[in-house]
């Protein structure tokens, strides 16, 4: 089945912007008895998975009316945008079928030299020199600092309906007004399915066995009408008000006299779209988003949460509670989105390692200073922290005793990780692991080629660490024996699928055997073994949370993906936002729960 418009655009800088007009087009118009008013592609809800993504796109596109473009300074530097425009130039119907929406940056005609101006960086060079004529375009830099884009926002419903219009070929005066029509007649039908059930009640009590049969009929008819909206509305409320839309599910059911599953159809769907959820905890309203959390084997939640009024406050849920949390203001150098998590002593740690950090009580009370650190692993109980010298020292964190030591590490402008008892620290052409078991230091010079954008400790010294560049992944083996300092070689490099893009984290499993890659646009488990890829996952480009066992690993962005780093597969995926994750203990020692925050926790 063909589509009505593809959706371009960046995944990093305008998902959001994205996901909104995909909604906006599908319902704008819509008649009550259709699922979508028009058929829109957009590649996070549609594209399904496919070793060969480029020959997908391109039938995609093929099989499209009109291209939507969100043209962007970070679209522009996109290469797979820029491939999705020159197709549909090339290909497709031209630039007639083709609607700019400008997300960010600058977009000028020059009507002198009939062409884009030079300062228009919202699309490449290659996109810019395409129009000969001055194209008509719609603005939405607004969008991206806007908390709410839906219908009900009036300035996105114009652009919407100007968007809209220009596909369905119809003035936007017209499309509003069917629009309008459209929902009047959606209560007017809604208003005559109720009073025909109260007319019908009526005729069925005087009428013959006949006239009652009939009746009763036409009343079973309206009420599965009344309860498939119902239900359709259930599914449609967000993940904050998921009691209320089981609750409508239920209401939805009643409204079907039949015996069989089917009339639970909207709460069977609901369930599986949040059997994992064990909890809903919600924030205060002033809150705005939660940016970070972390969860105590107890139960214990903490959460940080960052006010529209440039403040951040930690948020506190007692284990078990569902009442509203402590809410403690933090000091502003521990500003921004920092990280929080349990240390020992019953204490909370919040803060970036690198800048300021505090410690509090698990009451949220006793907030004090904490020692700038560099990095800590809180499940091997290791500190690393970095002196004016430019050494680095790998410290006990409960004994404050030191472990390991490295001259000289670069880790003022290095790219850092703790894990598994060794530090490895990357700097612009050298790379130093500490051992803390070993308590010694290595270090190499890296191979030449592309700079190094993410590293990660290893468990071992077959894997003793790892680094990741546009050249692919590279692997470190620790030789001590009786040197001191032991020595690091480099082995041979994994290349990483193009869909990944640049790395942004590296995870390495317990076993040393796989690697999962977290890039700018996808995810990837590589085999270091084989050097194959073992799956690749083009919607999770967030932060990663490492259950303390080392095997499950979730990644977040625009949805919430955990991997199992021994099989190399995701164990299941869920379709919520996640800005950050936290697992309250070890996945393979006990039953585990992993607390994410979004919207909601």
């Amino acid at each position: 089945m063909g589509h009505d418009a593809f959706i371009s655009y960046r995944h990093g800088a305008d998902a959001d912007v994205a996901a909104a007009i995909e909604q906006g087009l599908e319902r704008l118009a819509r008649p009550w008895n259709r699922v979508r008013a028009m058929s829109v592609f957009r590649d996070q809800s549609d594209l399904a998975a496919e070793s060969d993504l480029s020959g997908a796109i391109t039938r995609t596109l093929d099989d499209t009316r009109f291209l939507v473009l969100l043209a962007s300074p970070e679209s522009a530097a996109s290469p797979w945008v820029d491939k999705e425009v020159a197709y549909w130039c090339e290909h497709g119907k031209g630039l007639e079928h083709l609607v700019v929406v400008v997300t960010d940056g600058d977009f000028e005609w020059d009507e002198a030299a009939g062409a884009l101006t030079p300062a228009t960086d919202s699309v490449s060079p290659a996109v810019r020199s395409r129009f000969t004529t001055e194209p008509l375009y719609v603005d939405l830099r607004w969008a991206r600092s806007a908390e709410d884009l839906s219908l009900r926002d009036s300035r996105f419903r114009s652009a919407i309906v100007l968007i809209a219009a220009t596909i369905r070929g119809v003035a936007p005066a017209d499309l509003e007004s069917e629009d309008v029509r459209l929902h009047r007649r959606a209560r007017r039908l809604a208003r005559i399915a109720v009073a025909s059930v109260l007319v019908l009640a009526l005729v069925a009590s005087v009428a013959a066995v006949a006239a009652v049969g009939n009746a009763r009929r036409a009343d079973r008819r309206a009420r599965e009408a009344l309860g498939r909206q119902l239900g359709l509305a259930a599914l449609d409320m967000p993940a904050s008000d998921v009691d209320q839309a089981f609750l409508l599910s239920l209401v939805a059911a009643g409204f079907d006299d039949g015996d069989d599953a089917d009339r639970f159809q909207a709460s069977r769907a609901l369930i599986g779209r949040y059997s994992r959820l064990d909890q809903l905890l919600h924030a205060e309203r002033d809150t705005a988003s939660l940016r970070d959390v972390a969860i105590r084997d107890d139960g214990l939640i903490a959460a940080i949460s960052t006010p529209g009024d440039g403040t951040t406050a930690l948020l506190i849920w007692p284990a078990g509670a569902r009442a509203d949390p402590t809410v403690t203001t933090l000091p502003a150098g521990v500003g921004g989105a920092p990280p929080v998590a349990f240390i020992p002593g019953g204490r909370i740690l919040v803060g970036r390692p690198g800048g300021d950090v505090a410690t509090i009580d698990d009451d949220g009370t006793g907030l004090a200073p904490f020692s700038e650190t560099l990095a800590v692993d809180l499940d091997g109980g290791i500190v690393a922290a970095p002196a004016a010298d430019g050494s680095v020292t790998l410290s006990d964190l409960e004994t404050g005793a030191t472990l390991a030591t490295a001259d000289d590490a670069g880790a003022a402008s290095g790219v850092v990780d703790l894990r598994y008892g060794r530090l490895a620290v990357v700097s612009e052409a050298e790379i130093v692991v500490l051992d803390g078991e070993l308590r010694s230091s290595a270090r190499a010079n890296l191979p030449s080629g592309e700079p190094v954008s993410a590293s990660a400790a290893g468990p071992s010294a077959a894997v003793a660490a790892v680094t990741a560049s546009a050249d692919g992944i590279v692997p470190w083996t620790w030789s001590a024996g009786a040197e001191r300092p032991g020595t690091l070689r480099a082995g041979d490099a994994v290349a990483l699928p193009d869909v990944v893009g640049q790395p942004v984290e590296v995870t390495v499993a317990p076993d040393g055997v796989r690697v999962l890659v977290v890039g700018t646009a996808g995810s990837v488990v590589l085999n270091l073994t084989s050097g194959e890829a073992d799956a690749v996952d083009r919607g999770s480009t967030g932060r990663v949370a490492v259950d303390p066992s080392g095997r499950y690993a979730a990644v977040g962005g625009a949805r919430l993906t955990v991997w199992d780093l021994a099989t190399g597969r995701a164990t299941f995926v869920v379709p919520l936002p996640a800005n950050a994750m936290a697992w309250s203990t070890s996945c393979e020692d006990a039953a585990c729960k992993l607390v994410t925050a979004g919207e909601s926790l």
